[in-house]
């Protein structure tokens, strides 16, 4: 027994000192809100996460994605999000495209471009097209994030638009461990900021919080704690994420 656990530490650690040579260039994978700056350097990867808002009348959200790099620089993603609230229950597929554009190790910092399509938007539940770049850097032990997105979609004819923000900022203690805050906030655009502000409620949603990340060999584990301020209320609330990432 004592031997096949000393089997299975070493290949971990030929498998760590390969593919995940690379772990310096895409560190903001580790910033559970956002999307990374860089195409993973495995060809394969799995996420799989859980978050839990007590804003209003709470919510639960299960997510799961698949990713592959079919070529250099490029990743596909295809995923399904599973999502509970006291009123019902609802299942959102989405997809995405995401292609690297600059490299740290050559142009200084990290550049992705992407598209994403999700069957239910921030702002109707008709489906929503989002554009989005995501830029990075590693300054030694320091990670640093930053994230634009648009997102448009269509209900009963009108034009619904919303764009986010997204920051992340970290520290890695070793190859193993990073601390840091990642936030998010999406802000509504045209009618529908205007309908929410005419009812007292919130232009936008903000999700922020405390990260703690940890990685051995192809596992990738994200904690947050942190508040969630959704739209269209003025209520506040606790918010909890996890996401373990499996790279292969």
């Amino acid at each position: 027994m004592k031997m096949k656990f000393r089997v299975l530490c070493c290949a971990l650690a030929l498998f760590s000192s390969g593919a995940f040579a690379q772990s310096a260039q895409t560190n903001d994978r580790l910033f559970p809100l956002s999307e990374s700056s860089s195409v993973n350097p495995t060809m394969w990867r799995s996420g799989t996460s859980a978050r839990g808002s007590t804003a209003g009348i709470g919510t639960v959200q299960l997510s799961q994605t698949f990713e592959v790099v079919p070529v250099d620089r490029l990743s596909l993603r295809a995923g399904l999000d599973f999502t509970s609230i006291a009123s019902g229950r609802t299942f959102t597929p989405t997809a995405q495209a995401k292609y690297q554009l600059l490299r740290q190790d050559v142009s200084a910092v990290n550049l992705s471009a992407g598209l994403r399509y999700k069957m239910e938007g921030f702002v109707s539940t008709a489906s929503e097209v989002e554009a989005f770049f995501a830029t990075g850097r590693s300054f030694g032990p320091v990670v640093l994030l930053i994230n634009l997105v648009g997102g448009a979609g269509s209900e009963n004819g009108e034009l619904d638009i919303d764009v986010e923000g997204h920051a992340g900022l970290g520290f890695r203690f070793n190859d193993f461990a990073m601390v840091g805050f990642n936030a998010r906030v999406n802000v509504l655009v045209g009618e529908a900021a205007e309908e929410a502000s005419i009812f007292g409620g919130r232009t936008y949603e903000l999700l922020a919080g405390a990260v703690g990340a940890f990685t051995w060999g192809p596992l990738e584990l994200s904690l947050l704690a942190g508040v969630h301020a959704p739209k269209a209320t003025q209520l506040t609330g606790w918010l909890g994420l996890a996401t373990l990432g499996v790279n292969f």
